[in-house]
């Protein structure tokens, strides 16, 4: 994780719907994976400590203050960023961070503030998280997804120009591929992070790719073997998956749903009016792709 780009580990951490559940992680295992990943820690809102949960809030309230007041001395409008800071859902911390049993260190805690659970219409979870205070505070936005999805929401300059590539390797492969990406919502006033809905906030935070989960997800030992069973008894056998298609085609040669002799027809859809392509002014540099692979 010391290898990744700031930021990157803190999204793991904090885009997804897991809970605890005493010493237990409960939640999607793919979740589970990435998070432990990470390697934070994960506090619920009722498990924290009242002493660490209060000194969290009474840090983001103290930073918001300062920065009202700066805005204030520079003739911002200090009334757009007035109210409460959202409540925190839960708290996420890197090594090291942990306090007491049930506590952690405040300055150094990440508080998720909103969280949109993944939508398999919208193909993405996000959530809002106030960064630490000792790395400056404010807001981030993240998003986590599949790769087609995220990749129409970000700015077009973040994408690589070997995104297509790199994302074919891996899925001819058979890997499972999730796109991460994230923004700065500091911007923002406290009432529309606490209010705005996910469509709303995505709309208001410029998204920026920031790489690549890359997953194995290996079949089961006997799996070919009772396919290979089933259809020598005449049942056929398919396959249902929201994995990327070429995961999924992988997938099926390795378990024998799809015979290897059988040709098959990748067909590409655009929407309506001119597809995903956007026009840019002129040659813009691109990014290196940041990829993250988990075995």
């Amino acid at each position: 994780m010391a290898a990744l780009p700031p930021g990157l580990p803190q999204l793991l951490a904090s885009c997804h719907g897991l809970a605890r559940m005493g010493e237990t992680l409960v939640g999607d295992p793919l979740d589970q994976k990435l998070f432990a990943a990470s390697e934070w820690d994960l506090h619920d809102h009722d498990e924290a400590t009242t002493h660490s949960a209060a000194a969290a809030d009474a840090i983001a309230a103290a930073m918001q203050q300062q920065q009202q007041q700066q805005q204030q001395q520079d003739g911002g409008a200090a009334v757009a960023a007035a109210g409460p800071a959202p409540p925190a859902l839960g708290w996420v911390c890197p090594p090291g961070a942990a306090g007491a049993v049930g506590g952690f260190d405040p300055s150094a805690a990440a508080a998720i503030v909103r969280r949109f659970e993944f939508s398999s219409a919208l193909q993405r979870n996000l959530v809002v998280v106030r960064r630490p205070a000792a790395v400056g505070g404010g807001y981030a936005l993240y998003a986590k997804g599949s790769p087609e999805m995220i990749r129409t929401l970000v700015e077009p300059g973040s994408v690589p120009e070997d995104f297509d590539r790199v994302l074919g390797e891996y899925t001819r492969e058979g890997l499972r591929v999730l796109a991460l990406a994230g923004g700065d919502a500091s911007g923002l006033p406290p009432a529309a992070l606490s209010s705005s809905n996910q469509q709303q906030l995505e709309a208001a935070v410029p998204l920026r790719l920031l790489g690549l989960a890359v997953l194995a997800n290996p079949l089961r030992p006997d799996t070919a073997g009772v396919i290979e069973v089933l259809q020598k008894a005449q049942i056929r056998c398919g396959m249902v998956t929201g994995d990327h298609l070429r995961t999924a085609i992988s997938v099926a040669l390795q378990c024998g749903v799809l015979p290897a002799a059988r040709p098959v027809l990748l067909v590409d859809g655009e929407g309506g009016g001119g597809g995903l392509s956007r026009a840019t002014a002129g040659p813009q540099p691109r990014p290196s792709l940041t990829t993250c692979t988990f075995l």
